[in-house]
């Protein structure tokens, strides 16, 4: 049994709906870094108040415990002022108790060979959207709304360009990915990227990031890039064509 506080203006702007998933546990991780104390908590055993950061990008759900504050609406550019927190790191940004799936792989667009990178965001992932089922179908819409669009994996037709953003590598490692304003994705475990990525990297100077919102199969490349294409055709598989800056070695 969940032990959530949420307001009536968290809930009208969850709807009706997400406000029921969340209260269930469905919605969330039961494990939270608290943004007043910055002390672990858990939804399962200690009353806990729903903070839902809203912006003009999308709600991002957070917790406090019960002790240390209220259920309540912020906007994320009070963030900082209220709880000492830069909006470029937000919870939900971070995602840091369920990591991220991450994978790369290269893929052909318009004859020529480009670095790609998908990412299956974590179950701590905060992008709650009204009307998605899941928190990954969040995240999609959620990408959506930054600017990513459907991604043609048979390389027929280019995909949306972000020129702002950018994919960092620091010394060949996957570090992070930025956007205007700040960090949006963090590496947790910075993975050695192989030759044949930076090569690509190297060459044209962007990457395909694409955020997937399933589970992708396990094993070898054709059977990622046929659950991708899967996912693809159910609309949960969102991309964009990024900068990639930084050294490759």
């Amino acid at each position: 049994m969940y032990q959530i506080t949420m307001s009536d203006a968290v809930a009208r702007e969850l709807g009706q709906e997400q406000a029921d998933l969340v209260r269930s546990g469905e919605l969330v991780n039961p494990e939270y870094e608290c943004m007043v104390c910055r002390q672990l908590g858990d939804l399962r055993t200690e009353q806990s108040a729903a903070v839902l950061l809203v912006s003009d990008e999308a709600n991002m759900l957070s917790w406090v415990h019960a002790r240390c504050g209220d259920s309540e609406v912020v906007p994320l550019s009070e963030l900082e002022a209220r709880f000492g927190q830069e909006s470029d790191h937000a919870p939900g940004q971070t995602r840091s108790n369920v990591p991220d799936e991450t994978y790369t792989t290269v893929v052909q667009l318009a004859g020529r060979i480009y670095p790609a990178l998908v990412i299956r965001p974590g179950d701590t992932i905060c992008a709650v959207i009204p009307g998605t089922p899941t928190v990954t179908d969040s995240a999609v819409y959620a990408m959506r709304e930054l600017g990513f669009g459907d991604v043609d994996l048979s390389g027929g037709e280019f995909p949306v360009q972000l020129p702002e953003w950018a994919v960092r590598v620091d010394k060949g490692r996957l570090d992070r990915i930025t956007k205007p304003g700040g960090t949006w994705w963090a590496s947790g475990e910075k993975p050695a990227l192989d030759a044949q990525w930076r090569q690509a990297a190297r060459e044209q100077r962007q990457a395909l990031v694409m955020v997937v919102g399933v589970t992708l199969p396990e094993g070898d490349l054709a059977s990622l890039r046929a659950g991708m294409a899967a996912a693809a055709d159910e609309g949960r598989l969102v991309g964009a064509l990024i900068s990639v800056r930084g050294t490759m070695s």
